[in-house]
């Protein structure tokens, strides 16, 4: 059976996916891990595909910096698909605010905690409305292991990738105010989906993936 592989977002795990059904394929989920001092987004891709087996068919489908890990994949490892969900393929589709955050770092002081918080007070901004999500971001949030927030948002401040497969499928929201739509080059474009909408909009986005996946 086609297995996927699904990597979640910042600060997000295997219940952003939750809603996607794809019953014809095995779904297997990647684990974050706590990332190494000054490690690139590629070295980090690197370790987490020792969650991969590679020896059968898969596909890559990853949300936002899940998304970034896996366009960095795709360079070593040999998937059948590489589906990008609210994500960015290049650095140059990351917004210049957070762009900003590179030249002022002021990110690299704060605890874990202080950016669980920033990130439940800013949850507009991803995309996140309703009680039910409110409840499991915050939840997901919680769960991310040690360091594992400062040195992704490090790792995608510092990602300066203009490589990716030709046919890479990117789903993108047009109501994303996290990573705005005309930023991304030829998306799939989904009406009123946000950051979030692998969740809130999982019906359009599994009809968007399992169209590719049955090519």
């Amino acid at each position: 059976m086609h297995t996927l592989y699904f990597i979640p977002g910042l600060g997000a795990d295997e219940r952003l996916f939750s809603k996607l059904q794809l019953k014809k394929y095995e779904k297997r989920y990647i684990k974050w891990i706590s990332p190494l001092k000054n490690e690139s987004l590629h070295g980090y891709a690197k370790r987490l595909s020792e969650q991969i087996d590679s020896k059968n068919n898969f596909s890559l489908i990853g949300v936002s910096f899940g998304g970034m890990i896996a366009v960095e994949m795709a360079k070593f490892l040999h998937e059948e698909n590489l589906i990008l969900i609210s994500s960015a393929k290049t650095y140059r589709e990351i917004p210049w605010n957070l762009k900003f955050f590179k030249h002022f770092p002021v990110y690299q002081t704060f605890s874990d905690a202080t950016i669980r918080l920033l990130s439940e007070i800013n949850k507009n901004r991803f995309g996140i409305f309703n009680e039910e999500e409110k409840k499991l971001f915050g939840e997901m949030l919680l769960s991310c292991p040690a360091g594992y927030l400062k040195g992704a948002m490090r790792m995608i401040l510092h990602w300066e990738n203009e490589e990716f497969p030709s046919d890479i499928l990117q789903i993108h929201g047009d109501k994303d105010y996290l990573f705005p739509i005309d930023k991304i080059q030829n998306p799939v474009t989904i009406k009123g989906g946000t950051h979030f909408m692998p969740f809130h909009k999982a019906v359009e986005v599994e009809k968007i993936i399992a169209e590719r996946l049955e090519k």
